[in-house]
């Protein structure tokens, strides 16, 4: 270990109760914004009992009981049936009758989408099938569903169900670029994307094997032959990125750190196929961008970070603890702008995700530089080029996903505390006061939790948001 790392594993625990000792708890609640450390909330009842998180701090109004407050009889009672409210219907409806209620419901959302009645829109309609996708059992609500629904594989998953305007005989939705991109950024984040950004096409920026042609209208993939052919109206491109749960982030390097990195993913996975499916809604085409090419340098062109020095995205927000997904698609979007926080001159005096990096993977250098490291990179760009190989090698000797250069970055320290919103601010102005945020990361005590923390094994105590994820960040 570092003398670095030695002299500043001050505990975020340890610091907070040093500052309240100091400065008084409601002092630090009022000038930090952050709750007073103290002893930890009474969790069990008066018989020992242990509650739950979240029922401890229902109002002083609701209280404990010893029985249901719904009235039962056990004299008269039977056993539940087996079947669902979706299963009742389908089990009681007659096929005829099932066909007779879906061609009404056809007609009924036809209409809305004809008189643009408000909440029955197309985009609305698109909307509700985006987020249908994970009914894959059937569902109620939702006409011309199978009553048996088997998806085998993802682009099943993203067709199924679906009613885009053909269905009606009707023409795609039409918007102006700026339009459209304030509808799918909405549709976004209601599908659990941090942020939403849109650029257009490179064609630099894309595999060799990938080719955009004129004459097709749907995208067709050959991995046999390697070959990826994409419809030439495919000129613009959207992109989400989805924030993980820092306090399983933080403690990388353990299993629960791979679990924070799965939970990012899994957002990421989760918002992507529900945008594909609202973007299909609207009867415009889609092509994965992952698979067509590398998916950093376009959200860079859409405004949603920069490139720091470990060569990943960094959002003046969400810091690295961010994953990116992205499409191709032929409905015209009005482009967002990169942008600039400094990053560039902070990251080199900063260099704490290459101190902290444990396969020693990323560059320490002053300055960025034009070689590639290796032919796994593309050159044409001046960045601080990794070892791959050393990074690769130390994940899958682990077995979990390593992402301590991203968790680590003073940009991922999502806090409202006033000084570390004031280094921030700092880091701005004089990008090159880099060492001064990573700093006040140390001094607060914001560096990973490591396995002989104490503090690892505190996280299934911790009073985590709805998936670990504080969605005001930087928004309240």
């Amino acid at each position: 270990m570092s003398d670095r790392k030695r002299n500043n594993r001050l505990s975020r625990r340890d610091f907070l109760k040093g500052v309240g000792a100091i400065m008084g708890a409601t002092g630090v609640a009022s000038i930090t914004r952050v709750n007073p450390v103290g002893a930890k909330p009474d969790r069990t009842n008066t018989n020992g009992l242990t509650t739950h998180k979240r029922k401890y701090k229902y109002p002083w109004w609701v209280k404990t009981v010893d029985k249901i407050t719904t009235e039962v009889n056990p004299d008269i009672a039977t056993k539940p049936p087996m079947v669902t409210f979706a299963t009742y219907a389908q089990a009681m409806i007659p096929d005829e009758e099932w066909d007779i209620n879906n061609s009404k419901a056809k007609e009924y959302v036809k209409e809305g989408i004809i008189n643009n009645i408000p909440g029955r829109t197309l985009p609305d309609l698109a909307l509700h099938y985006a987020l249908h996708s994970d009914m894959t059992l059937g569902s109620m609500g939702s006409f011309d569903s199978p009553r048996t629904v088997k998806i085998k594989n993802h682009e099943e998953l993203v067709t199924y169900n679906l009613h885009p305007p053909r269905d009606f005989d009707l023409d795609p939705w039409q918007a102006s670029p700026e339009e459209a991109s304030r509808v799918l950024e909405a549709a976004g984040i209601q599908f659990g994307a941090s942020m939403v950004g849109f650029t257009k096409l490179n064609p630099d920026w894309i595999y060799p094997y990938v080719k955009f042609e004129p004459g097709i209208t749907e995208p067709v993939m050959d991995i046999k032959n390697m070959s990826f052919r994409i419809p030439e109206s495919y000129k613009y491109v959207v992109l989400l990125i989805t924030q993980g749960p820092r306090d399983l982030l933080i403690r990388n390097q353990s299993e629960l750190g791979a679990a924070g990195d799965r939970a990012t993913y899994s957002r990421m996975f989760n918002a992507g196929v529900q945008m594909a499916r609202f973007i299909k809604g609207l009867d415009y085409g889609y092509a994965e961008l992952l698979a067509a090419g590398p998916i950093i340098p376009f959200a860079l062109e859409a405004g949603l970070g920069e490139l720091g020095r470990m060569n990943r995205l960094i959002n003046p927000i969400f810091g690295g603890n961010i994953r990116i997904t992205g499409f191709l698609t032929d409905l015209p979007l009005a482009p967002d702008k990169p942008i600039d926080f400094g990053l560039q001159e902070f990251c080199k005096t900063c260099k704490i995700c290459a101190s902290e990096c444990p396969a020693g993977a990323l560059s320490m250098a002053d300055e960025p530089y034009w070689i590639p490291a290796n032919a796994f990179q593309a050159s044409g760009k001046k960045v601080y080029f990794e070892d791959n190989l050393k990074c690769a090698k130390y994940i899958t000797e682990r077995g979990n996903y390593c992402s301590t250069c991203l968790s680590v970055c003073p940009w991922s320290k999502q806090d409202k505390a006033a000084l570390h919103e004031i280094a921030k601010v700092t880091s701005v102005i004089v990008p090159s006061s880099g060492n001064f945020l990573s700093d006040m990361d140390q001094a607060f005590g914001y560096g990973l939790i490591r396995e002989d923390d104490p503090e690892m094994e505190d996280w299934w105590d911790l009073d985590i948001p709805e998936e670990g994820i504080d969605s005001y960040q930087g928004k309240a």
